[in-house]
């Protein structure tokens, strides 16, 4: 029979090196899977643990296990090498459940990080060894904090005494000559104020977000020659509010609108004057108020002060009307041109002029409008003399049997449309000829203050590709 012995103490004869992470190896419980006869076997090369060669007859300790069962206190029996396994036993002391004593540490001897510190065998001790997990406490680190200089004080503040992390108390007002970092929970001031530097030294406070390398805000004071104080305060507000910094392009900027030379953006929302003007540019100094469409690279309206050697103001105001009015700026071929200079060559005086203009599939689809005339005015009236369909591609594809009418929105000139038929096969055909009928009991002068244009009428279906010329002869009645 043979005998098992064991020791009782709280302190276990120190080991050379730790192992504080996860060593990759295979681990065998012994013959009786008890513990007893243990081994811990590496991949084949020398063993290095915490900068330290490990050779056989080093105690190791192995206090972080991924597997926490086979943590403990093991004897090296064979130094690793090139085709060598390097082999660990558990040691005589820690084979058996009746040596443990929660409560029980060993020194370290050896090791770049972990030499001079201690580990804690802690609660709660496994049922059976190499089975159950086992846990290991680092106690004592190397560079610990100790207590220097005068005697504590009660509720007094301890301060570094020196670069070797000793404490003392401030025995007058205390100065931290090193940074202080709460590595959770927070730090508040429940009565009095938080200060970051002082007069002549600067300092700033600062605010990390939730992912790192994401940026942080900074609160920080500059110099100013007036040498006044700056305070950023809430308004009496009803609700919980955030206001959010732009991104001005630049690499510094101010809250709210600056004077720097980049573009600043609302992102969402409106800038609204309630009281006062908005101004685009100063005297002196060019600026443009731009609106942009729905559709991106869809042009965009401009409104742009040119000079004049008059140096008066120009005003556009609307008039007193009655209902919501909409003006639309004609297209007049020309790159430039002042507002209604479509309507610059109307004749007046019942004088009649012509008007030939070509409609494609794709300006007439959906609702699409081709202006024929823009009224110059909310009195001005038109009435039609003639209206003929010219030769050109016609329109066709997409299963489209539309018409075709010229109409002011309320009257339809050619009552019915020009027919499908002629839409497809474009003719010269007049007013009343084949496919192009005459209004029947409406009148041929147009509604006051309405445009004139070409639009489909009747029919269900679309076209999708071609056009149709039309040259429609009318007179102004009213200016």
């Amino acid at each position: 029979m043979s005998l098992q012995q064991y020791n009782q103490y709280p302190w276990l004869t120190p080991v050379r090196v730790v192992a504080t992470s996860n060593q990759t190896g295979t681990y065998n419980n012994g013959p009786s899977n008890n513990g007893v006869g243990a081994t811990f076997t590496y991949a084949t090369g020398a063993l290095t643990i915490d900068s330290v060669v490990v050779v056989a007859g080093d105690r190791v300790l192995l206090a972080d296990q991924t597997n926490s069962n086979e943590n403990g206190i093991y004897i090296c029996t064979v130094t690793g090498a090139t085709g060598v396994a390097a082999v660990l036993q558990r040691a005589a002391d820690q084979q058996c459940i009746e040596q443990l004593l929660k409560g029980q540490y060993v020194t370290i001897a050896a090791g770049s990080v972990n030499a001079g510190g201690a580990f804690v065998m802690v609660e709660p001790l496994p049922a059976n060894l190499g089975v159950d997990a086992l846990s290991w406490l680092s106690q004592v680190a190397v560079g610990a904090v100790t207590f220097s200089g005068p005697a504590s004080t009660a509720n007094n503040l301890a301060v570094f005494s020196d670069t070797a992390g000793n404490l003392k108390a401030a025995s007058t007002a205390a100065t931290l000559a090193f940074g202080l970092t709460l590595s959770t929970g927070n730090f508040a001031a429940s009565q009095g104020n938080v200060t970051a530097g002082s007069s002549g030294h600067a300092g700033q406070l600062a605010s990390f977000p939730g992912t790192a390398a994401n940026g942080s805000f900074i609160f920080k004071a500059i110099n100013n020659a007036g040498g006044f104080n700056s305070t950023l305060s809430n308004a009496n507000i009803g609700q919980a509010t955030v206001y959010t910094l732009p991104d001005s392009g630049q690499a510094t900027t101010n809250i709210l609108l600056s004077d720097n030379a980049g573009t600043q953006h609302i992102l969402s929302g409106n800038l609204s004057v309630d009281v006062g003007n908005l101004l685009a540019g100063s005297s002196g100094h060019a600026g443009t108020l731009t609106s942009f469409p729905a559709t991106a690279a869809n042009g965009s309206l401009i409104l742009a002060a040119i000079n004049n050697t008059g140096g008066f103001n120009s005003t556009l105001s609307n008039s007193n009307i009655g209902q919501s009015t909409v003006y639309s700026l004609p297209e007049t071929g020309a790159a430039t041109s002042v507002l209604v200079s479509s309507q610059s060559n109307i004749p007046t005086n019942n004088v009649a002029f012509t008007i030939v203009k070509t409609a494609t599939a794709a300006a007439l689809a959906t609702a699409g409008k081709v202006n024929l005339v823009v009224h110059p005015s909310a009195t001005s009236q038109f009435a039609v003399l003639d209206i003929k369909v010219l030769k050109s591609t016609g329109l066709s594809g997409g299963g489209g049997d539309r018409l075709l009418s010229v109409s002011d929105g309320t009257i339809v000139f050619n009552n019915a449309g020009i027919t499908a038929a002629l839409l497809g096969t474009p003719i010269l055909t007049v007013w009343g000829g084949s496919g192009n009928p005459l209004a029947v009991g409406a009148s041929e002068v147009s509604t006051a203050g309405a445009d004139i244009f070409l639009q489909y009428i009747g029919g269900a279906t679309d076209y999708t590709t071609g056009s149709v010329q039309v040259a429609v002869t009318m007179v102004q009645v009213t200016a």
